[in-house]
Formats: structure tokens, C-alpha cells, sequence
């Protein structure tokens, strides 16, 4: 038997069963300003450098003071809170999962001249992080998924007329990550007895390119419209695929033969969404502005995912759906360029049946609030957003057959996490 061909069979289904890269993987928490608002303010108002992230046009609308040129830097801290992982039947608990992170953005903008805009940001719209124990109950389906993106968006926007803005740019994203899980070399050759398990981890990494187009409308001088399309990037990541003893036994043994394979030629193929964004904004005074935007996000477009070892292929289908996100919130002016924000948001979620440990994404909503204050020339963003998921994550994996290998046991039970996130973020104009 192809020992190559085994794992690369093991590979494949480890990311599909565990829906390796579903919807909780996107990292929409690029502006505080937008943050604030639950996003519902996203691309629709210019405040902040950091809303060029939802929509480039929107640099224009910038309050800059006639200055030409703008520095914003901004970061998150995202905060998992109380998460753990149930097997049913036994209860027993794995808590230690998921850890505090930080990620930076950067954001430069500059008038060209009365009516073009160069924006450049410097973002990871893709990342997430969970770490599994070796002996967790469900290793055969996830131990460490890390995923990280820097994603490098040059934006040309040009003022058409007194009330439309276009703008069109480009992405050069750089996507890395490490996947990991345990594969059972006793139950793939029919004998679920015995301790051997064989731990698989593939380290990969990959640049491509798509495209961002935005909009800004203004209706009149209280509303704006703005739309805004992130093209789906497919991404070949290559890197190593290695396979090494954790637990021994004479099984184990005799499937490794001292040949487990350890690979500088692998590859995995997986593509981001397309993402379509609708925003308004309408002042209703002069100290209160209200926000609405939708996101449409195609996970559902995405049909299979393919890896590569040594030459040997295996693509497996994927079951995924779009998601939806939808947001509310305002703006209070309070004077001395104080402005106070605050927001509500819900979200689909795109894991379905094929739920996963790697992905912490189920249904969820968010609350929001935020504020500005100017600070020695220039304007600091705050911003905290709560997440709460609509029940349990519930997992429920079966035990797959992929080739000629149950390639790994069932796993079935639940995940419970908030999840906090605080972000700051300044501008500089000059």
C-alpha cells in the first residue's frame, strides 16, 4: 500500500471533515471606527483612515483639513472567553484551546490631486488560531489550526461628479498556516484496539492577487450610499507535510516500517470568498447620524479542496453556505471632536452539518460601542465589540471513509466561547 497516498488521502479529509477554512475565519476587524458602529458605518463615512479597509472611496470624504497626506495604525485584541470543548457521553471538558492574540493594520492615504485618492492598507482579513491537546477526545478531527494573511490593498478613487465616487484597486495577499491532527494507524488497518496514534501536520504558505472595487454616492447632503467588492483570492499554499509517533505500539510500528512521510513538496488549495458590501448612512441632526450595511460572503461557492503530496492528489467536496451580515448603529457628535458610537450585528453562520472544532463559528450577534477623541494633533479610535454565539457550537463528525481508510473516528460534541475584542487605532494628517 502507497503509504504516500495514504496520508495524502488523511490530509485531505482531516481539513474537510473539520471545515478547515469556513466562516469563522474571516477577520473583519480592521477600523475601530467601523467597529464602533457594529460596521454598520463601514465605507460609508470617512472619520478614520482605517474605513478604507470597507471601502477606499471613503478616504475622500475625510475631514484632512485641506492636508494632503494620512498615517493611521491600528490593533486588535481579541479575547476568548470561558471556551471549552464537551464530548457527549462523557463530558469530558478541554478548556485551554484558545488564547488572547493581537493583530496590527496600517493604512496610508494621499490626494493626488482635487479629485484622485492613492490609498494603501496593510490588513489580515483571514486569520484564527486554536490549539488542541494531544489527548483531547477529538484529535482525530483538529489539534493546532493557525491561520494567518497580510493582505496588501493599493487603491486608486477618483470623484466623478459632486456625488460619485469610484474607486478600484488591487490585493496581494500573502496566506500562511499550520494544520495539524492525529491519524490512527490501529483502526485504519481494523483493529481499534491498542494505543498509535500518528500525529500529521502540514506548514504552508502562498501569494496571490484579486481585485477591490468601492463606491460612495451621495444622495443629497444627508445620505450616502456606498457598495463595496472583495474578489475571491485562490490561494496554493506549499509547504512540509510530516507524520511522526506520538504513541507507539507494534502496530504503529509495522504501518511506519521507518517510512512515515516527511515531505518538502506538499500543497493545499483553498480560496477565499468573494465578499459584497452595502452601506447608508443618514444624518438625522447635527449631532446624530444612523448607519445600515449588509455583507454578502459566497462560502458557498467554494466546491472542494485539493491536496498534494509528492505528485499524489485527493480532492474532496466541501458543504458549506453563503453568509449574511447585517448591522445597525449611530453616531453622537458630544463637541471638541469627542463622538460617541454604538452598534448592534448579526451573522449566519457558513459551517453547517460538517461543524467543526477548528472553526469556532456558529450563528452569533454582536453588540458594540465606541468613541474618538482628538490627542495631540490627532484622532484616537476606541472600540469594543462582544460577540455572542445563539447556543452551543454543536459538533457532530462522523467517522470518515476516504479511500480505502476509515481515516478518522467519530467525534461528536459541543463548543462554548465568547468572544471579546478591543481596538484601537490612530490617524495623522498632514
Amino acid at each position: 500500500m502507497n503509504i504516500k497516498k495514504i496520508f495524502a488521502y488523511t490530509l485531505c479529509a482531516t481539513f474537510i471533515s473539520a471545515n478547515a477554512f469556513a466562516a469563522g475565519f474571516q477577520f473583519r476587524y480592521q477600523s475601530a471606527e467601523a467597529m464602533g458602529t457594529a460596521f454598520s458605518s463601514a465605507g460609508t463615512t470617512g472619520q478614520a483612515l482605517s474605513q478604507t479597509y470597507f471601502n477606499p472611496a471613503s478616504y475622500m470624504l475625510m475631514n484632512k483639513d485641506d492636508k494632503k497626506s494620512s498615517f493611521g495604525f491600528e490593533g486588535t485584541l481579541t479575547l476568548p472567553l470561558g471556551a471549552k470543548a464537551t464530548t457527549d457521553g462523557t463530558g469530558a471538558k478541554t478548556d485551554d484551546f484558545a488564547d488572547p492574540s493581537f493583530t496590527p493594520s496600517f493604512y496610508y492615504g494621499r490626494m493626488l490631486n482635487e479629485k484622485t485618492a492613492l490609498t494603501v492598507s496593510l490588513t489580515t482579513p483571514w486569520a484564527t488560531h486554536t490549539d488542541y491537546d494531544n489527548d483531547w477526545d477529538g484529535r482525530y478531527k483538529a489539534l493546532e489550526t493557525f491561520l494567518g494573511s497580510f493582505n496588501l490593498t493599493p487603491a486608486i478613487s477618483r470623484k466623478i461628479n459632486d456625488k460619485l465616487i469610484l474607486t478600484g484597486g488591487v490585493q496581494v495577499q500573502y496566506l500562511f498556516g499550520t494544520l495539524s491532527t492525529m491519524f490512527n494507524a490501529a483502526q485504519a488497518f481494523g483493529n481499534a484496539t491498542g494505543d498509535n496514534d500518528i500525529k500529521t501536520e502540514f506548514d504552508g504558505n502562498s501569494i496571490a492577487g484579486g481585485i477591490a472595487l468601492g463606491a460612495t454616492y451621495l444622495l443629497n447632503e444627508k445620505t450616502t450610499l456606498a457598495f463595496n467588492y472583495t474578489s475571491a483570492i485562490k490561494n496554493e499554499l506549499e509547504g512540509d507535510f510530516r507524520a511522526t509517533t506520538v504513541t507507539g505500539g507494534a502496530q504503529t510500528d509495522a504501518f511506519r516500517g521507518g517510512n512515515l512521510p516527511d515531505s518538502n513538496n506538499a500543497e493545499l488549495t483553498f480560496k477565499t470568498p468573494d465578499i459584497i458590501a452595502l452601506g447608508v448612512s443618514h444624518i438625522f441632526s447635527e449631532k446624530l447620524t444612523g448607519h445600515f450595511s449588509a455583507n454578502y460572503v459566497t462560502w458557498g461557492s467554494i466546491k472542494d479542496l485539493t491536496t498534494v503530496i509528492d505528485g499524489t492528489a485527493s480532492s474532496t467536496p466541501q458543504d458549506w453556505d453563503d453568509s449574511i451580515f447585517v448591522s445597525g448603529g449611530a453616531t453622537m457628535k458630544m463637541g471638541s471632536g469627542t463622538i460617541l458610537r454604538t452598534g448592534l450585528f448579526y451573522e449566519t453562520s457558513a459551517p453547517d452539518e460538517l461543524r467543526s472544532p477548528r472553526a469556532l463559528d456558529a450563528e452569533k450577534v454582536g453588540l458594540a460601542i465606541g468613541s474618538t477623541f482628538l490627542v495631540a494633533g490627532m484622532k484616537l479610535d476606541l472600540a469594543l465589540n462582544q460577540i455572542f454565539y445563539v447556543g452551543d457550537i454543536e459538533v457532530d463528525l462522523p467517522t470518515t471513509t476516504t479511500g480505502p481508510l476509515p481515516t478518522s473516528p467519530a467525534y461528536a460534541g459541543e463548543i462554548d466561547a465568547n468572544v471579546t475584542l478591543i481596538r484601537a487605532g490612530l490617524t495623522y494628517n498632514w
